[in-house]
């Protein structure tokens, strides 16, 4: 697994996590199917100023065993805070690009599983965070 936190400048910083592998099950000096799973996440957050905060994230899961092998996940997310009072405006939109559908795939020498989950459709949710 690689990771990466990055802050490039006082206002952005960006954070990547990445995994790839790669198995080929069989049983004595057969082999009977290479599998190749992956998963990618990148971030990005931005403070354009102290009291405002935007994150943008991407998530990509492929492997190499269903119909569905590849699988795009987007979301957005803004809070404003409010100084007198002291609230917290969110706003954020889950699942952008509207994704039906997520198979993951977990493999060892001994099974294969496929699991597959339905999602959400696209949405967007605000919220006002304050204390009574």
């Amino acid at each position: 697994m690689a990771m990466v936190l990055k802050a490039l400048s006082s206002w952005l910083i960006t954070e990547y996590s990445g995994i790839y592998a790669t198995y080929t099950s069989g049983f004595g000096e057969s082999d009977f199917q290479q599998i190749e799973t992956q998963q990618h996440t990148i971030d990005f957050y931005f403070y354009p100023k102290d009291n405002q905060y935007l994150s943008i994230s991407g998530e990509y899961y492929g492997n190499s065993l269903s119909d569905n092998d590849n699988n795009y996940f987007m979301n957005l997310g803004y809070q404003f805070t409010f100084e007198k009072p002291k609230m917290d405006l969110n706003i954020s939109w889950r699942n952008i690009l509207d994704t039906d559908q997520y198979i993951n795939v977990n493999n060892n020498q001994y099974y294969n599983i496929i699991s597959s989950c339905r999602l959400r459709p696209s949405q967007m949710l605000a919220s006002l965070k304050f204390k009574l």
